[in-house]
């Protein structure tokens, strides 16, 4: 995905967009001069312009909410509603880590997809945040999901699932990952094993397998 400048405005020479009426032809006694209404024409472009451009860009984040997608994008270096601790927490709560930010944006069954029998795949939206300053790695091992107090649950690395690895200082990544669970599951919990500072492993709480929405995904 290239990336987009909104923030440089490129520099205008001022001679380029003189906004000052002159008279046609010379000035004459009692003749009013003419009008130009190049710049007023201008200006509607320019707003009709910004317009479609904050379209596009509605469009595009709609398109990608929950669907699995993958990016990478500049952190949010001061990012609000940041809970602490160990929790549990639950679906959408930022938790603070040992180098920023992560959490579950969204979990949902995956109900095209294939599965021994006995078990269900689920897609967990992760998102991650460096706010270190420094390169730092996470790594795919780190999550795993329990159900009902049960053994870890390792990601399922053959489906799409965000970059893991290192993470330079800023970064942002986000994605969905994949678990087979057992299909009776009554107790779904993501945990988060931070290895630095304290080496804490963070909980956030998925829910009931029962009462997770049932989505059909491209590619199954």
């Amino acid at each position: 995905m290239g990336n987009v400048d909104v923030g440089n405005a490129a520099h205008q020479d001022p001679a380029a967009h003189d906004l000052t009426s002159h008279p046609v032809g010379g000035s004459q006694g009692g003749m009013t001069p003419a009008r130009k209404h190049t710049p007023l024409i201008a200006l509607f472009a320019f707003v009709a312009l910004l317009v479609g451009a904050g379209a596009v860009l509605a469009v595009g984040i709609f398109a990608n909410r929950g669907a699995g997608v993958s990016s990478t994008s500049v952190a949010n270096d001061n990012p609000s509603g940041v809970v602490d601790g160990k929790g549990p927490f639950a679906v959408s709560n930022s938790v603070r880590t040992s180098f920023g930010v992560v959490a579950v944006q969204y979990v949902y069954v995956v109900a095209n997809a294939t599965a021994p029998s006995g078990s269900t795949p689920i897609e967990v939206g992760l998102a991650i945040s460096n706010l270190s300053g420094k390169t730092i790695t996470v790594n795919a091992s780190q999550f795993e999901v329990v159900a009902d107090n049960g053994a870890p649950i390792p990601i399922t690395l053959s489906s799409p699932h965000p970059e893991f690895g290192q993470m330079l200082a800023t970064v942002a990544r986000t994605g969905g990952v994949r678990f087979i669970v057992p299909a009776p599951a009554t107790k779904l919990e993501l945990r988060y094993h931070d290895t630095g500072g304290d080496k804490r492993t963070i909980v956030i709480v998925l829910g009931r397998l029962d009462q997770l929405h049932k989505i059909a995904v491209a590619g199954g």
